[in-house]
């Protein structure tokens, strides 16, 4: 269990830890590059959080929650639902372009709790924000089934835009720009329509 040390100190350990993994990649992060950033000591950092993989943990829902902000913001209140989780799509789109690696390490959930290297409570953290993106897009495509623009399960289609998402996302991060967010958010949007009659055929 962490040592308790202040909130205004933790809170900057923390934003040092988001402005670091906007930049690069977590495996290339270590305590020190946060301490140095955050101006305390390395021994701060276990002290407010026990290990940096729950540091990263931490710092990514917050990225998570200003990137939510960021694509709520793109969102038409007054355009119909399907419309709506078409601007939610292409603004996911947008953030995994725009801040690769924080995008990767938000969206794709933690490649590194998959590897072993962080314990069960951190592993629990990342499972909670993957299911905080599936859940948001689950409420844009349930109000769609409800409008009558989609057919079909809700937590399914929702699950399918997720892993559409984190596809893209990861191959932005690897690979120049030959779809941009608006004609993947199209191609997606148009497949979710498609798809009921596909399965009923």
């Amino acid at each position: 269990m962490p040592e308790t040390i202040s909130d205004a100190t933790r809170e900057r350990i923390t934003r040092a830890a988001m402005d670091a993994i906007r930049d690069r990649p977590p495996v290339a992060i270590n305590a020190q590059d946060v301490a140095a950033a955050a101006d305390v000591s390395p021994s701060a950092i276990y002290k407010a959080f026990g290990n940096k993989y729950e540091l990263f943990a931490a710092a990514s829902r917050e990225i998570l929650l200003e990137q939510a902000q960021l694509i709520r913001d793109r969102v038409d209140d007054d355009a119909s639902p399907l419309e709506r989780l078409r601007q939610t799509l292409e603004g996911v789109f947008y953030i995994g372009r725009d801040e690769p690696f924080a995008a990767a390490y938000v969206f794709c959930a933690f490649p590194m709790v998959y590897h072993g290297d962080a314990g069960p409570d951190v592993v629990e953290h990342a499972r909670d924000v993957r299911a905080f993106l599936i859940e948001g897009l689950q409420i844009h495509v349930a109000a769609a089934i409800d409008a009558g623009e989609l057919n079909g399960d809700a937590a399914m289609l929702a699950e399918l835009c997720a892993i559409d998402t984190f596809g893209y996302v990861g191959r932005s991060i690897t690979t120049p720009e030959n779809v941009s967010p608006e004609q993947y958010a199209a191609f997606m949007v148009a497949g979710l329509k498609n798809l009921a009659a596909e399965l009923s055929a």
